[in-house]
């Protein structure tokens, strides 16, 4: 999401009211104290093997499984170097009820039974005057007296114990909380407008020859301003033609993301200094300060000229910490007794009652099939309950609709979504971002399709799937091939689906059925505008830090950039810094919003505009989009520093220094020259040193639908790059910007053709239904990636395993109430209520995960999401296989199997 602030003037803002500055730095976890010089890992050999060529942990492996200080709950005052001792411990007031008037908390009756300090309420807020904020925050961040709260969880107040002490001894009390509070009369539900909607609609003619998309000129606009008469004569062909025509309906429900480590944190006003520091895991470091910035800018609370962000691993990510407000709570806190050290620490049932969710959905889906298997028209209709704030519903209603139709073809698509609010929990961009309840419905739709024209499933498939440089349901092109026939060849040569028939006969019973289903995925990743940026800091000896912009939110991307250093220099880096901001402030770059091409280009003539700074990170934006950015600063690095010392070295005459890199390869010790001279890195780093060549590299990459390039002045020469900002430092010095001269940005035009790239996912799933109970057990996978060539197999492996039991907790376990006072909004959820997915039920042992061998001339892709989105129809199917009935609903119940069997 772009940001409505620009960063120089954000900066700027900080003279006259709100903060001028927000420092983000990781925790240097070996020392569990705070450091300017951000996270540190050692040698190269802490991680990777001798030869830097794979991850032999992850970055943060041994610190995880020794206990040590790494997440939000390990830390406290006391570990923070200069943070006061002095250490509160606040609780958030959540309401139980949305649909009665709120009349008041009674104040006295808390302090005085349960030994708390201070309460911030709604009003309290209220008088600070604080407005604004991010865009997911209601016009109430915290219920007000007298109004009806707008969702179940809704803050009500802020409790503050004076020591943690004093609230353990209030602790078993906690529970009863909501007695407290004081509700008047029932009311009806605040009315709000909708969040978002989207319509795509595609038709071709009979030749093939495409007539409407959004993209055409007459589709551009609110909703495709034309797409009426086309939607019409959609209609009339279903009428005329002799098509097979199949319906369904598909409901997901809504789910919690179950972080290993709920959200927990410290904060800290020093008054002196006008600074808020922050110690949290998040997955936006840089947004929060913007939100907090916003919120509190305007008020009377304590003015903050400065915000310092330090930042712990997440326990978990995948978008349940992607505009969270629990940054804000932190803030709220410290504002609200300065100079002393605040603790929030959420427990399992306050993570259950406040944390983001996923969209539970409602659609109806049609598919048109011709007589030879070709898929003709599509219709989906998507209905998404974004719960009580307008948290990223706006851009996951959008997201899913873009890819409701997967990579398939067809030759006329409409979709509609929509996202409704309710008196919900809040959802967000949880892992799959709409698509996992988009291919719910389309992957179980097909295989009825397949089942009614009596067809092979993945050949039903593989006839309809796009190849490269094709479009796809929205219109956008792929840009390269997300070789999904040889997934599909891969799943249906694999010995589970040959042998269904074989293993369903011999085993199914009269005590257990036995069914086997198959489903495909494809997502779209980055999240369209992509700004990355990354550096690369060679010190004295021999060491290479990498910076970025990127935060490891559970995707390894700690461990796999710096691996990806290797593809230029032959090497991993030997530390990296993640979730940076400022220390790119060498770039000297801001992002002003433009609102078209001409804007654009108008603003493209200063050299340190850029379209955005950073973005946020989102969960399969490393291995394509952050690995991008660290190459090219790497091909800098090497380019005019390591190549000119190594020619200095070689007493190389001018036409032989010319940089070629045909001429060089790296090893394991350094760099070989074509003659076979080999040069140690410690060398080529003391002559780079010696000489004042380049030994530091800051880069800014922007992506939409393709990379941005630009020249810069460099060495009486220029250098032309998929970057468009440039700082180098040379020798021992300082870093400093290089202007470019010249700049192509992507047309701005083009944001309607992002998401142009693709991977895919094809899962084989068997499971075994219980006669007498409905108990369904997965049984046997087998499943089957292409990501392009994987920077660390074991990662994402790891991300293929742990997404099977995201999709199996989704599909027959989790779930909720989401409006009603039985739900966790209500508060006291825990697992005794909540059921996940457990090493028992996942096939463990039997399930096999499989990355398919790529052209090593290919990109890495983005995988993250894509390895769960097909998991839960794949077990429906496989459902459905076994018992003989659909079951279009998650989850799918004992109850539920049990009453349609027998």
């Amino acid at each position: 999401m772009t940001l409505n602030i620009n960063r120089r003037d954000f900066l700027k803002s900080g003279l006259h009211a709100g903060a001028g500055l927000i420092l983000v730095r990781y925790i240097d976890f070996a020392s569990a104290t705070a450091s300017s010089g951000g996270l540190k890992a050692g040698h190269a050999s802490a991680f990777h093997d001798a030869n830097g060529n794979i991850a032999s942990q992850r970055y943060e492996g041994v610190t995880k499984v020794t206990g040590g200080k790494i997440y939000g709950i390990d830390f406290r005052a006391r570990d923070m170097e200069g943070w006061p001792l002095i250490e509160r411990r606040s609780v958030i007031l959540r309401t139980p009820i949305a649909n009665k008037i709120f009349s008041r908390i009674d104040k006295q009756k808390i302090m005085r039974e349960l030994g708390v300090s201070r309460i911030v309420t709604g009003d309290d807020i209220a008088a600070w005057g604080c407005k604004g904020g991010p865009p997911f925050l209601m016009p109430e961040f915290y219920v007000q007296s007298k109004t009806v709260p707008y969702y179940l969880g809704q803050p009500l107040a802020l409790l503050t114990f004076n020591s943690t002490e004093e609230f353990l001894l209030a602790k078993d009390k906690i529970p009863t909380l909501p007695s407290f509070c004081i509700f008047g009369p029932d009311a009806s539900p605040k009315q709000r407008p909708l969040y978002g909607t989207s319509r795509f609609v595609r038709y071709l003619n009979d030749a093939g020859v495409e007539e409407y998309s959004f993209l055409t000129p007459d589709g551009l606009g609110a909703n495709n301003k034309d797409s009426g008469q086309y939607i019409n004569r959609m209609k009339q062909d279903l009428e005329g033609a002799n098509w097979h025509v199949s319906k369904g309906s598909y409901a997901t429900q809504c789910v919690d993301p179950m972080f290993m480590e709920p959200e927990c944190g410290l904060s800290w006003y020093e008054s002196a200094s006008q600074t808020l520091h922050l110690t949290l895991g998040t997955q936006s470091p840089y947004d929060d300060g913007v939100a907090i910035h916003d919120f509190f800018q305007d008020s009377k609370a304590p003015k903050i000229k400065k915000i310092i962000i330090n930042c712990c691993f997440l326990g978990g990510g995948f978008g349940g910490r992607d505009s969270s407000d629990f940054p804000l709570h932190l803030a709220l806190a410290a504002l609200s007794e300065p100079n002393v050290s605040h603790r929030i620490v959420h427990t399992r049932p306050d993570q259950f009652q406040g944390g983001i969710k996923r969209h539970p959905a409602a659609m109806d889906i049609s598919l048109a099939v011709d007589t030879s298997g070709r898929f003709q028209m599509l219709h989906t209709d998507i209905k998404f309950d974004g719960g009580g704030q307008n948290n990223y519903s706006f851009v996951v209603q959008s997201v899913g609709a873009r890819n409701a139709g997967g990579i398939y073809q067809f030759q006329r698509s409409w979709v509609d979504a929509v996202a409704n609010p309710s008196s919900a929990i809040p959802s967000g961009s949880m892992r799959g971002y709409g698509t996992l309840q988009a291919a719910f419905g389309l992957e179980c739709l097909i295989d009825q399709v397949a089942s009614s024209i009596n067809v092979d499933p993945i050949e039903l498939r593989k006839k309809n799937v796009a190849k490269a440089y094709q479009p796809i349901q929205s219109g956008v092109q792929l840009v390269d091939d997300a070789h999904a026939s040889e997934l599909l060849d891969a799943a249906k040569n694999c010995s589970l689906w040959r042998n269904r028939k074989i293993n369903k006969a011999q085993r199914s019973n009269v005590k257990t059925l036995y069914g086997t289903g198959f489903a495909f995925g494809a997502k779209t990743f980055g999240k369209g505008d992509d700004a990355c940026l990354a550096g690369l800091l060679l010190d004295p000896k021999g060491q290479l830090l990498l910076l970025t912009n990127g935060v490891d939110m559970g995707n390894g991307s700690a461990t796999t950039l710096p691996l990806s250093v290797k593809t230029v220099l032959g090497r991993a880096a030997d530390s990296v810094q993640i979730g940076a901001t400022t220390q790119f402030d060498a770039l000297n770059i801001y992002d002003k919003i433009v609102k078209n091409e001409s804007e654009q280009k108008k603003m493209a003539q200063d050299p340190n505009w850029v379209p955005l700074v950073s973005m946020s990170t989102a969960a399969s934006t490393s291995a394509y989009e952050l690995r991008h950015s660290v190459l090219e600063a790497a091909k800098v690095l090497l380019q005019f520093g390591l190549w000119p010392a190594a020619a200095s070295i070689l007493k190389l005459n001018a036409s032989e220094s010319i940089y070629d890199p045909k001429r060089i390869a790296f090893n394991d010790s350094g760099l070989i020259y074509r003659n076979g001279t080999q040069i140690k890195f410690k060398d080529l780093t003391d002559r780079a040193y010696e000489l004042g060549l380049v030994t530091g590299v800051m880069v800014h990459a922007f992506y939409r639908t393709r990379w941005a390039t630009a020249s810069f002045p460099l060495n009486g020469s220029t250098y032309k790059s998929q970057i468009d900002a440039l700082a180098i430092r040379k020798g021992a010095g300082s870093f400093n910007p290089i202007l470019r001269t010249a700049v192509d940005f992507p047309s701005w035009d083009l944001i309607a053709l992002n998401a142009n790239r693709m991977s895919c996912y094809a899962a084989v799933v068997a499971v075994e239904v219980a006669k007498d109970s409905g108990e369904v057990k997965v049984v046997d996978a087998q499943t089957f990636l292409e990501c392009g060539p994987p920077i660390s197999r074991q990662i994402v492996e790891g991300q293929m395993e742990g997404a099977f039991a995201m999709g199996i907790g989704q599909t027959l376990k989790e779930g909720f109430p989401t409006s009603i006072a039985e739900g966790p909004g209500a508060g006291g959820w825990n697992l005794h209520f909540y059921h996940v997915a457990l090493a028992r039920d996942c096939a463990v042992g039997r399930a096999q995960f499989n990355i398919m061998e790529s052209p090593e001339n290919e990109d890495p892709k983005g995988m993250s999401e894509v390895v769960l989105n097909p998991i839960p129809s794949a077990i429906a199917n496989a459902i459905a296989d076994a018992t003989g009935k659909r079951f279009n609903s998650l989850p799918i119940t004992p109850e539920v199997i049990k009453a349609a069997i027998l």
